[in-house]
C-alpha cells in the first residue's frame, strides 16, 4: 500500500531532519518543502502538513488541496490562519504539553541570569575586569520573592513548581481559574490582573497571542510595577509592547527583563531593547531542546497515525464541520 505524503513546511536543518525521520516509525513519505524545487507539486501531493513557527497562509492551504490535517509542532498556533483552515475544513492540531518543561526551565534560567547579572559578569570577566564586590547590592536571590505568573496553562504550572523550589511565593492570573484543589497542590494563589502587576517582584508571561492579549503589558502596566520588578516573556511577541517597555526601562519604572519572543522575528538589529544592559535577549528558544523535539514529533506522528487508522486527530484547535478520515 502506498504511504501517505507528509510535508514539512518551514526552515529545516540536518539534525531536525534526522529527528523527524527517526520518529516516522510508519515510514510515511516525508518531504521537506524547503528542499523541493517544485514547491507547488509538493504541496499538491501532501496529505499532511507539518510545521513549526512558519506561517501557514491562505496561499499554502489553497495549494495543498489534498491536505487533511495541519499538524503544528508547537502549542501556540498564531502562525496558522485558523479561520481560513476552518473555512477549508482542514483541522489544525497542536502538540500540547510538549514544550512546557523546556519553557519553564528557560524561565527560571532567565530569572537567575537577571538577578545574578550572569551575562554581564561573563562578558566583563572575559574582558579582564573583576567585579567581585561592587555590584553585590544590585544582585538578588529568588528566595522570598513574589513571582507572578500570567497564564496558568501547563507551562505556567511547570514554572510555579520550579519557582517555589527556590523559595518564592507564587501568584497567578488566568481567565480560567484553577480549582481549589489544584491551587493547594501547587501552593499558588490567584490575583486579579492589576493586583498581580502591582504585587510581583518577578512577572513571567505564559499566554498565547490572541486579540485580547496583544499589548497585554504596555505603559499603564509598567507604571504599576515595583521599581525592582523584572519581566520574563517566553510566550509570544506582541504581548509585551516593546517600544513602551524600552521607554519605561529608560524612565526607571521597573528594573529589567528578558525577552525570548519578539513582535518581529528575527528581531531587528536596531530594536532599542537590544542596547540595554538590563535586558536579556534570546532568539525564541523556549522549546529549543532535544528532549522537547523528541516529545513533539512523537505527538505529531501519533496524530497522523490516528488519522491513517480512521480515528479523529487529537488536540484540534480550530472549528471544523467534518474531518476527512481514511
Amino acid at each position: 500500500m502506498e504511504k501517505s505524503n507528509v510535508l514539512y513546511v518551514g526552515e529545516i536543518f540536518n539534525e531536525l531532519k534526522e529527528i523527524v525521520n527517526f520518529y516516522n516509525e510508519d515510514n510515511f513519505n516525508i518531504n521537506f518543502l524547503e528542499d523541493k524545487e517544485d514547491k507547488k507539486k509538493a504541496l499538491e501531493e501532501a496529505k499532511y502538513l507539518l510545521t513549526g513557527n512558519d506561517k501557514i497562509t491562505e496561499d499554502i492551504m489553497n495549494a495543498a488541496r489534498n491536505a487533511v490535517l495541519i499538524q503544528n509542532t508547537g502549542v501556540g498556533c498564531d502562525n496558522i490562519n485558523l479561520d481560513y483552515a476552518s473555512k477549508k475544513n482542514i483541522p489544525v492540531a497542536n502538540a500540547p504539553k510538549s514544550n512546557s518543561i523546556a519553557v519553564a526551565e528557560l524561565t527560571i534560567g532567565l530569572i537567575l541570569a537577571l538577578y545574578r547579572k550572569i551575562i554581564y559578569f561573563n562578558k566583563t570577566t572575559k574582558a579582564g575586569e573583576w567585579h567581585m564586590w561592587n555590584l553585590r547590592p544590585d544582585c538578588f536571590e529568588l528566595n522570598e520573592k513574589k513571582h507572578g505568573i500570567i497564564g496558568f496553562g501547563e507551562a505556567g504550572k511547570q514554572v510555579a513548581v520550579r519557582s517555589k523550589a527556590f523559595g518564592t511565593t507564587v501568584f497567578y492570573y488566568d481567565k480560567f481559574k484553577a480549582t481549589k484543589e489544584e491551587e493547594e497542590k501547587l501552593g499558588v494563589s490567584y490575583l486579579s490582573f492589576e493586583e498581580i502587576i502591582k504585587t510581583s517582584d518577578i512577572l513571567s508571561i505564559h499566554v498565547p497571542l490572541l486579540p485580547e492579549t496583544k499589548n497585554l503589558l504596555e505603559a499603564r502596566e509598567f507604571k504599576l510595577m515595583k521599581k525592582n520588578a523584572i519581566i520574563i516573556n517566553v510566550s509570544r511577541g506582541g504581548i509585551v509592547n516593546e517600544k513602551e517597555m524600552y521607554d519605561s526601562l529608560i524612565a526607571g519604572e521597573f528594573a529589567g527583563g528578558a525577552l525570548d519572543v519578539w513582535g518581529e522575528e528575527p528581531v531587528k538589529k536596531d530594536n532599542p531593547l537590544l542596547t540595554l544592559e538590563q535586558v536579556i535577549s534570546t532568539p525564541h528558544i523556549g522549546a529549543g531542546t532535544l528532549d522537547t523535539m523528541k516529545r513533539v514529533y512523537q505527538i505529531c506522528f501519533e496524530n497522523i497515525k490516528r488519522m491513517e487508522k480512521g480515528k479523529r486527530p487529537q488536540h484540534v484547535v480550530n472549528e471544523v464541520e467534518t474531518i476527512a478520515l481514511s
